[in-house]
């Protein structure tokens, strides 16, 4: 209410003991309900009687009072939702609003793109620009979500559900489970006998962390998640300093912090479930491969069963479901259609299915098969750990071998090391294998560097320098001139780097940062 008489430009003292209210109630220990039936909610300091009366009205009748309702359909909903732009408040808002007519994100991102928003005073060119930067993180942060991220609310959200009485299994479906590298929203496939489809339901959106209910029936929930969904509180995992400058910095963090996700749940009967899960796991151009494969066997594959199309006839649904082909797991489905089992990472419609039904499908890699990492850095330049503490690291990883690359000296900003220190680290690693060897360890660290591509695809050290090393990392840092070229010029500027004798990996070969900033042109085929 404090905001959005805020947003009205209404008077400063009752703002005031709107927001001064508000801050009671959160930090509030006495039982609300029982200040209100006693009376005693006004003797609350903070608390006037106007605010009293309102939260009176609304938790004994449901609604809020009528002046309330009106101001909150008076203000222009674009308005609210500027709220969420990093650093904006309702006071910069309003003066936007009355003397540029701004009433939406997309009329502030016309009136800062054309200069206007500059010229207003007490803003500037600075502040337009950090307008439309917050614009640009807000749209980021709202479309998807880093896989890390949205897997981190998945996960827990599963534990949640998955321990609720009458709760065969849940299991993560959509993207998540498909470990795309960023996350719409989340789908969860609870497996429950159907007598318990209320009881499930009911207690899923009693948990914590519901931040609010778009639609409940007694099969599906449509839900917003909060950080409150967390046994612990919520801490984004590391990310290196210039990645987490790119994608938005301590106001990305701020927002993640604060952050929502949607969440859609599907309640089924467990022996459905399996065909829910592959369906709701995807991806769409997988499922329609899929579902082809069913029809060209006389089958008709959905989210409820895999049907025999001389049984089904005009049946739909659950209602066709009974004449189902039995399986306990998706892996049953995939044989009934003659296939071998695809793995959800696989299933985007490149080719699996065909694969599947010759038996060729690769090998997923997991962690256990991971021998070790070439492109690390030490805190000789940008890293955060030292030599010594990244070798052990390695070892209890139970990893072979791990490569140190540190940054070349013209990457000033990642602290990069000078021939002569990098050389010097080269003797400490000869050093530390000659002893590993001496105890009978089968472990070695290699000696590299990440070295930054230069004009005309030159390496940043010297020959005599580079083969000195067992690898070299070339890697684009200068991405302002690089993205201020065409293709064909960044391609040919590539190739010269990669054909250097010295060259061994290309390291990260479009500089794209997920969801931070796009790579410069290249042709990745004749790179690759």
């Amino acid at each position: 209410m404090g905001v959005l008489l805020e947003l009205a430009d209404a008077n400063v003292f009752r703002i005031r003991s709107y927001q001064n209210g508000s801050r009671t109630l959160g930090t509030l220990t006495d039982d609300l309900w029982e200040l209100v039936q006693t009376g005693r909610l006004v003797e609350i300091k903070g608390i006037g009687k106007g605010l009293a009366s309102a939260i009176d009205q609304a938790m004994r009748d449901g609604a809020w009072p009528k002046d309330w309702v009106e101001l909150h359909e008076n203000t222009p909903p674009g308005m609210l939702e500027m709220l969420d732009i990093p650093g904006l408040g309702p006071k910069r808002i309003r003066m936007m609003h009355d003397a540029l007519g701004v009433t939406s994100i997309e009329d502030l991102r016309t009136a800062c793109e054309s200069g206007q928003v500059a010229e207003l005073k007490g803003f500037g060119a600075k502040s337009q620009t950090k307008l439309l930067d917050g614009i640009d993180l807000l749209a980021r942060f709202r479309s998807r979500r880093r896989l890390d991220v949205g897997l981190m609310y998945g996960e827990a959200f599963q534990s949640r559900v998955a321990t609720i009485d009458g709760v065969l299994h849940a299991t993560l479906a959509g993207s998540a489970r498909r470990r795309r590298e960023t996350i719409g929203d989340l789908d969860l496939v609870v497996a429950v006998e159907e007598e318990n489809h209320s009881a499930v339901a009911e207690a899923i959106l009693a948990l914590p962390g519901i931040a609010d209910v778009k639609g409940a029936g007694s099969s599906k929930i449509s839900l917003i998640l909060d950080t409150e969904i967390f046994d612990d509180a919520f801490a984004l995992p590391h990310l290196d300093a210039n990645v987490l400058d790119a994608i938005g910095g301590a106001e990305y963090e701020s927002m993640e912090a604060g952050g929502t996700i949607d969440a859609q749940v599907r309640l089924v009967p467990p022996h459905v479930a399996p065909f829910t899960l592959a369906y709701f796991t995807g991806s769409k151009e997988h499922n329609i491969a899929m579902r082809q494969r069913a029809i060209d066997l006389g089958l008709r594959l959905n989210e409820f069963g895999l049907i025999p199309e001389a049984l089904a006839g005009d049946l739909k649904g659950m209602d066709a479901a009974v004449h189902s082909l039995k399986a306990s797991s998706e892996a049953e489905i995939y044989a009934h259609l003659g296939l071998a089992y695809v793995p959800p990472e696989l299933r985007e419609d490149m080719g699996e299915v065909v694969a599947a039904l010759e038996q060729r499908l690769p090998d997923l890699l997991d962690s256990t098969m991971v021998r070790g990492s070439l492109h690390n850095h030490t805190n000789l330049s940008d890293g955060e750990a030292s030599l010594e503490v990244m070798a052990d690291a390695a070892q209890r990883m139970g990893w072979s071998w791990l490569g140190v690359a540190d940054h070349s000296p013209t990457l000033v900003i990642a602290n990069g090391a000078s021939a002569e220190d990098l050389l010097a680290q080269g003797a400490t690693l000869r050093s530390a294998n000659q002893e590993w060897a001496t105890q009978g360890k089968e472990f070695r660290l290699f000696h590299g560097v990440e070295s930054d591509i230069l004009e005309d695809g030159r390496l940043d050290h010297p020959d005599e320098v580079l083969n000195e090393l067992d690898y070299v990392v070339a890697s684009v840092h200068a991405l302002g001139r690089w993205r201020g070229r065409d293709e064909q010029t960044n391609t040919e500027e590539l190739l010269k780097a990669i054909d250097h004798p010295a060259t061994t990996v290309l390291g990260h070969p479009t500089g794209r940062i997920l969801q931070g900033r796009d790579g410069y042109e290249v042709d990745l085929m004749a790179v690759l």
